[in-house]
């Protein structure tokens, strides 16, 4: 600030000439899924192969609605590298590997060390319900990251910084959605891709 003040009004000026308080758009990448690898875990014995110690993490939650304290948690998603991205369905109607698989993630997240969320309190306050404390486990939240690339937009969205920063065109919540009412009725099959997606956007943002 001191040497801000310090210069003439004329080089002041050109400075604030020339400097943007945001990250421009990036032009939107046909093949943006190219090196991308989504999973569906389908059984509590392919997870448990997963629960090994890992440098980070990357997670999101899927759930039937916003309210933790009357919602629950339908599936979660994670990667580990930002290419990988895993979807496992907790209670979805085609699939529904339950509460051992939370365990079993609270497991990986209590080994991991950072955790990678984007509005991390929504995700937080639904593994609170299901039982589990997340208290003194490392994490940081993405969404600081976006805010901060273009304050102008108060309540940056996921999917909209995957387009604006990364050039990636997923599907939307809606087209996912589709017919049914909430994503527990989603086909599992059907909704792996979308959730994992999200995962390897906060490692390639909260890396940047």
């Amino acid at each position: 600030y001191e040497v801000f003040m310090s210069i003439d009004s004329s080089s002041k000026a050109a400075l604030h000439k020339g400097y943007k308080h945001w990250c421009p758009e990036v032009e939107p990448r046909e093949d943006w899924d190219k090196d991308f690898n989504f999973v569906l875990i389908r059984s509590i014995e392919e997870l448990k192969k997963l629960d090994v110690e890992h440098k980070f993490v990357a997670w999101d939650t899927e759930t039937s609605g916003l309210n933790p304290d009357i919602d629950w948690l339908v599936g979660f998603s994670f990667s580990f590298d930002g290419l990988t991205g895993y979807y496992v369905p907790v209670k979805h109607d085609d699939i529904a590997l339950g509460k051992e698989a939370l365990d079993i993630f609270f497991s990986i997240l209590s080994k991991a060390g950072t955790q990678f969320l984007y509005n991390c309190r929504f995700d937080q306050r639904f593994f609170e319900a299901a039982g589990y404390s997340l208290e003194g486990l490392r994490y940081y939240d993405v969404m600081n990251a976006i805010w901060l690339a273009d304050t102008n937009v108060l309540m940056p969205s996921l999917k909209a910084s995957e387009r604006r920063f990364l050039g990636w065109i997923p599907k939307t919540f809606s087209e996912t959605l589709g017919e049914a009412t909430t994503f527990q009725h989603v086909p599992a099959e059907d909704a792996y891709k979308y959730a994992c997606l999200d995962e390897n956007e906060l490692v390639m943002m909260g890396d940047r």
